[in-house]
């Protein structure tokens, strides 16, 4: 028993630090990209799901790197996931700048 104790304090210090990262282990990645869909409503077929799955957790890469900046003090702003973690480039450019300034200022 007495070694029980200490056995589970342990494991549960790991689990703490590894909610902490991200993306420490697929089965999270996969737990994340599951809430991710439900939180913002995201459906996808069964040939396109894993394509989105892989875009989401290069972005949990990303956002994980940069916040690691973030606690260092090296950027100042830190990142989380939002509802366009698992847009593809071209359909993050249709938010972000499909718009081009007036030209006839």
């Amino acid at each position: 028993m007495k070694v029980l104790i200490p056995l589970l304090v342990l494991i549960l210090l790991s689990f703490e630090y590894s909610s902490a990262r991200h993306i420490s282990t697929p089965i999270m990645a996969q737990k994340q990209w599951e809430d991710y869909k439900l939180k913002f409503n995201k459906k996808y077929s069964d040939e396109e799901d894993p394509e989105r799955f892989a875009i989401f957790t290069e972005t949990l890469k990303q956002i994980e790197e940069h916040n690691e900046k973030y606690n260092k003090g090296e950027v100042s702003f830190s990142m989380g996931v939002n509802q366009f973690a698992d847009l593809k480039p071209h359909e993050k450019k249709g938010y972000f700048g499909a718009l081009k300034p007036d030209q006839s200022q």
